[in-house]
């Protein structure tokens, strides 16, 4: 018998033995063994995680979808949250930390829209509200208090934290960040926050929520119940012990470390907001490095500009008159542009303040500053000259409810 011939003898028998194994691995666990219920398992999981990705929620939101629409999707998502910490031996530490950070956002985004809901409303009224609040550079710098070690207290080194901003009927989050103290030195979350169809008068609220996770290098009593965590994922996985899921659900549960709520008058011309976090701290759950918060806010104002454009609308310029001629209205100026064929031309530039006054007469509408020193003159007909004025009487009652917020929006 050639050498080829014997391995392929050998192969066959291997191939056979296999097969037996598998036929006595299949016959002893049955139709439904723990290793399908396993496979179930991690495939369920797989399909609960997607369906908790803060992307679902975020589209929602930029759709402007109504009210029914986004409570249908929050509930989703808190149901397949709390089945991702009920299964908590699926995931690990990172997931079961989204997860309760997306069960606690579902939940106030809900309590927002129920009570949008009482009122009898079914979708946001933008008419009184066209601003749009964009909240950016939030950062809370580490500092260290009264002679605290480096790794904090108690045998905790490493939070993590994340902030909740709610505005009307509202709520943006950011980024869920771990901090390691001694190798960061602040906390910044990099997203821009952005608030649509914000009234003037607005209430701005900031919640900021921890967790502590224990130290490994510690010999504290609170390590013990982090060794005992992990000896429990590690001896009764895929398993359903009550007493190990309740460890793991509290070891993962996020609690408020400070709550602010900032009106739209306490907000600066400059539009820097600090926020002193020993003065509104849950002394209880205060991670001993934090010191304050940081964010800049702006008001966009893209949404303010008005464009009164008519054929028979004129601009009289040094006794010459520019016929054809199209006004952009924005919350600091009047752009003036004669429709030219090849390329418009800007004619001139008109600042526009609440002062600014607006004399419309049968034929000519006349635009004087405060100091009654420049005037502009605008002809045409009744109808353009009336829709004009009418634009600029609005934006003049914008820039009056708007008035502290001008310099920090969009003017352009």
């Amino acid at each position: 018998m050639s050498g080829k011939t014997r391995r392929s003898k050998l192969s066959r028998t291997l191939t056979k033995s296999k097969l037996r194994l598998r036929r006595k691995i299949g016959c002893s666990f049955g139709s439904t063994s723990s290793l399908q219920k396993l496979r179930d398992r991690f495939i369920r999981g797989k399909a609960e995680s997607a369906s908790c990705r803060p992307s679902v929620r975020s589209s929602c939101r930029n759709s402007n979808v109504s009210v029914p629409e986004n409570v249908k999707v929050e509930s989703r998502m808190k149901c397949a949250a709390e089945k991702i910490l009920q299964q908590w031996w699926l995931y690990n530490d990172d997931a079961l930390s989204e997860a309760s950070k997306s069960s606690i956002i579902s939940k106030r985004r809900l309590e927002l829209y129920e009570s949008l809901q009482s009122s009898g409303l079914t979708a946001i009224d933008t008419e009184d509200a066209p601003a749009t609040v964009r909240i950016k550079d939030i950062r809370i710098p580490l500092v260290f208090h009264g002679g605290e070690s480096l790794y904090g207290r108690r045998g905790f080194d490493v939070f993590s934290v994340f902030a909740v901003f709610e505005l009307g009927h509202d709520v943006c989050d950011t980024q869920l960040k771990t901090v390691v103290y001694g190798l960061d030195t602040d906390v910044q979350f990099d997203e821009v926050l952005t608030f649509k169809n914000v009234p003037a008068g607005f209430s701005l609220r900031l919640i900021i929520y921890s967790r502590a996770l224990p130290s490994k290098n510690c010999h504290m009593p609170a390590v013990k119940s982090w060794l005992h965590m992990a000896n429990a994922r590690r001896k009764h996985a895929f398993t359903d012990s009550r007493l190990s899921a309740k460890d793991i659900q509290n070891y993962n549960d996020f609690e408020v470390i400070a709550a602010f709520r900032l009106d739209a008058e306490h907000i600066g011309h400059s539009g820097f907001v600090i926020l002193d976090l020993d003065d509104n701290a849950c002394k209880l759950n205060f991670p001993p490095s934090f010191g304050h918060v940081t964010f800049h806010l702006q008001v966009g104002f893209d949404c303010f500009k008005r464009i009164v454009s008519d054929e028979t609308l004129a601009y009289e310029k040094c006794g010459q008159v520019q016929t054809s001629v199209r006004c952009i209205l924005s919350v600091s100026s009047i752009e003036v542009i004669a429709e030219r064929s090849d390329e418009d031309q800007l004619l001139t530039w008109i600042p526009l303040t609440s002062e600014t006054r607006a004399i419309n007469n049968s034929n000519v509408l006349e635009i004087c500053s405060p100091d009654g020193l420049l005037s502009h003159c605008f002809t045409g007909s009744a109808a353009a000259l009336s829709r004009l004025y009418e634009a600029i009487q609005l934006q003049k009652t914008i820039i009056r409810k708007w008035s502290r917020f001008i310099d920090l929006g969009d003017t352009c």
